[in-house]
């Protein structure tokens, strides 16, 4: 991890420089991007790209003003590249210039890029706010001393220097070759005459993929999956703080010239909004590094696998738990099909073939939940819970379809639906960690300690 100021996601930013297109580096334009969290990417040009005024007469009817790269260099000589832009412009003919306007979905600052595709042997550090309280980093001791008394005589805070190899707090290596380390850093600026020492540790997420590399989309969705597990394991909607990648073919020597460092290259992207209505506690959290720390890597490689059967139930999970401030009759469908999703992918078969059934109909709702909640008998959550599967079945075709209510008598709303919903989250929720491996008394724990 570099100690250099680091481009946070969560920031607004500046940047003012020269810009152009790749294929023409002869024509550059003054120009200011501005980086607004959650919101937008945005170049202001003073002029534009066009080379003559019947050029930009021409865009008038023309619908597509996308452009895929724009190269520049800022006021401190960092190149940048904003990806995906879509440009719009004003024209005032008594003018000696227009005014040209950019939107992007992607700034890359340190680095020209030739291709938002272009593979590299990128290392990316990730950070995000939550993972130090999931896997908390520990790198600083504290040292209490006694006097003869037994007296507390003083007390030393210890930071250590850290090796590569002594950072890992965990690490796995994924189906899809990539390489995955959560880890733990220190930074320490003594400020002006020792009088304003500012520490901070913090644990951050490491990755690459020897041999193949990755293009910056690939490491995108990477960031995504394991900011989805972070969310699931932390009861948060969980976001991004930070992109470091560090490209070993872009170096920058020491003022000895003996030694060399791989220059950070930061990516700023357009993240959704979040709502977490409480500061971050880990007594909040399903569980902590801590809990699990052997059956970490393998939990870890279940949940990246890139199975198109599990992923959309992880995604309507996620969404259920973490980001919706107010249960209502969309929680409870979107709960009710990930089960039946976990169900028609994982179980129908071995269901169908236990009960000697080749054809006909699909497995009804009722039937679902039952034998799931059976299967589930282990974990004394689970078995204790009292469900009206009635009332499962009546609300879910009501609220899918809204037939005539007095068809569907047991279908619930207010208060009694939010019970429902939770006991069926619970349920789903237990379905998910057994997916990942762990075993009925690992998820018994699990669960005991959220309550």
């Amino acid at each position: 991890m570099s100690q250099m100021k680091t481009l946070k996601l969560t920031e607004p930013h500046i940047f003012k420089g020269y810009w152009w297109i790749p294929d023409n580096p002869e024509k550059k334009v003054a120009g200011i991007v501005t980086y607004t969290p959650n919101e937008r990417i945005r170049l202001e040009l003073i002029g534009g790209f066009e080379n003559s005024l019947g050029e930009y007469v021409n865009l008038l009817d023309d619908d597509n003003s996308s452009v895929p790269l724009i190269y520049g260099k800022d006021s401190d000589a960092k190149v940048i590249t904003l990806v995906g832009c879509h440009g719009s412009f004003s024209l005032n003919f008594n003018a000696e210039f227009p005014m040209m306007s950019y939107s992007a979905r992607m700034l890359v600052y340190g680095k020209h890029i030739s291709s938002i595709d272009e593979v590299c042997d990128y290392t990316a550090y990730v950070r995000f706010p939550e993972l130090s309280y999931w896997a908390q980093p520990g790198v600083i001791k504290q040292i209490v001393n006694y006097d003869a008394e037994g007296e507390m005589a003083n007390s030393t805070f210890v930071l250590p220097y850290l090796r590569e190899k002594e950072c890992d707090i965990f690490t796995c290596s994924c189906e899809n070759g990539v390489n995955l380390s959560v880890r733990k850093w220190a930074t320490y600026n003594s400020g002006e005459l020792f009088l304003k020492p500012d520490i901070e540790q913090f644990s951050y997420l490491a990755m690459n993929r020897p041999g193949a590399g990755m293009s910056i989309p690939e490491i995108s969705h990477e960031i995504f999956k394991f900011e989805q597990f972070l969310s699931l394991v932390t009861m948060r909607a969980v976001q991004c703080e930070s992109i470091d990648l560090r490209d070993p073919k872009i170096r920058q020597d020491f003022k000895d010239k003996k030694k060399s460092y791989c220059f950070p290259i930061y990516v700023l992207t357009i993240q959704r909004p979040v709502f977490n209505p409480s500061k971050i506690s880990r007594h909040n959290f399903l569980f902590c590094y801590e809990s699990l720390p052997e059956r970490m890597p393998d939990i870890l490689v279940k949940w990246m696998s890139d199975s198109d059967n599990l992923q959309p139930i992880k995604h309507r999970l996620i969404d259920s738990m973490v980001y919706k401030p107010v249960v209502g009759s969309v929680d409870f469908l979107q709960v009710v099909q990930a089960i039946e999703g976990v169900w028609w992918r994982f179980r129908e078969a071995d269901y169908r073939t236990a009960h000697n059934i080749s054809h006909g109909r699909q497995t009804t709702l009722s039937t679902i939940i039952s034998e799931i909640k059976n299967s589930l008998s282990g974990i004394p959550k689970v078995s204790s819970m009292d469900i009206d599967i009635e009332s499962v079945v009546d609300s879910r075709n009501y609220y899918s379809h809204f037939v005539d209510r007095s068809k569907k008598p047991k279908t619930l709303d207010g208060l009694p639906l939010y019970t429902l919903t939770e006991k069926l989250r619970t349920i789903l929720l237990c379905l998910i960690l057994e997916l990942l491996g762990l075993s009925h008394s690992e998820i018994n724990r699990v669960i005991a300690a959220h309550e």
